[in-house]
């Protein structure tokens, strides 16, 4: 069995395979916003101090009301 470029079924999975980077981004959403939000607390300043009793993290910048 040959296949070429004017085959429609190579026509068919060629589209397929092509797909728009819209529905990509789409497919991706929750890896993204992942990735994102990993990123962001990373990058996020703290200041952690061991007691015996637990640990006090201090977040510079952070409201009272918040914590």
């Amino acid at each position: 069995m040959e296949f070429s470029f004017g085959d429609p079924l190579f026509s068919a999975v060629q589209q397929l395979m092509d797909l728009p980077d819209k529905l990509e981004r789409q497919l991706n959403a929750p890896t993204r916003a992942y990735v994102r939000d990993r990123r962001a607390m990373a990058n996020t300043p703290m200041d952690a101090k061991e007691l015996p009793s637990g640990v006090i993290v201090v977040t510079p910048g952070l409201k009272n009301k918040i914590k």
